[in-house]
């Protein structure tokens, strides 16, 4: 036959996605909206339910992408197919870019939710408060400054219970800071709010992170589909993006100096 068993074979392999990957895909989807949505920190064994559920769907992702060399079909076994079958077919270039964006879909699943494994956001809300009362957080400890401050203040009694570090200084370095700031000054008094727009910095450094990385794996000529084993990595979602960590900038810039 003009186009064979072993043809179709070798097409569906380099097709970006099959049934089993659209599906999860979907599942991973429907998991990261639960945890982000619908879940307690109380729940372990439905957050554990979640976590196996994402790594068996990331396993399958890194093993349909980031093979050697030598263990992906060649595009030789394709020499032979019509210009009309051939067109059908997107290259790793294609490929690549189609999961990067999903990696990046997952992050923004997350935007409009409160961290549910964290509560350091209290803390990032409250140097930011602080920031746009004209007050340095480097100087404030906030056990301290609440039996001063006025106690119809409720935002901030509000961000003072949900603290889990309320006799310590910060130790968020400046950079945070500003971010921390220009948050809440968007946002007065919404910790919902600010939370979001804390979001959007991780979720635009982890961006940045996966597009670095890109670059370095180019440079140092290594496979850049490697990249996924972070961008899909349901470990790194979660932490950075979900639950507002701002170790994604810390590697953004780590990223940006290496290349």
């Amino acid at each position: 036959m003009f186009f064979s068993k072993k043809s179709f074979l070798s097409v569906n392999q380099q097709l970006p996605v099959n049934y089993l990957t659209w599906l999860l895909l979907l599942l991973s989807s429907a998991a990261y909206l639960y945890m982000g949505y619908g879940l307690s920190r109380s729940q372990f064994l439905l957050y554990l339910s979640g976590y196996l559920v994402l790594f068996a769907a990331y396993l399958h992702f890194l093993k349909r992408n980031t093979l050697s060399t030598h263990e992906q079909p060649a595009y030789s076994q394709l020499e032979g197919l019509s210009a009309a079958h051939t067109g059908l077919l997107l290259n790793r270039k294609s490929n690549l870019q189609f999961f990067i964006g999903a990696a990046i879909l997952f992050r923004l699943l997350f935007l409009f939710s409160l961290p549910v494994l964290s509560d350091d956001y209290f803390r990032f809300a409250w140097d930011g408060t602080m920031l746009t009362s004209g007050e340095n957080p480097y100087t404030i400890v906030p056990s301290e400054y609440m039996k001063d401050c006025d106690k119809h203040l409720y935002y901030l009694i509000d961000l003072f219970n949900g603290m889990n570090s309320p006799d310590y200084y910060t130790v968020y370095p400046p950079v945070c800071q500003f971010i921390f700031g220009w948050s809440a000054q968007l946002f007065p008094d919404n910790l919902w709010g600010t939370a979001i727009m804390l979001r959007c910095f991780c979720i635009a450094a982890e961006i940045g992170s996966i597009l670095l990385l890109v670059r370095i794996l180019s440079q140092l000529n290594m496979p850049k589909r490697n990249v996924l084993i972070y961008a899909l990595n349901p470990l790194v979602i979660i932490e950075l993006s979900g639950n507002i960590h701002f170790e994604a900038v810390m590697i953004f810039f780590l990223c940006w100096l290496f290349t």
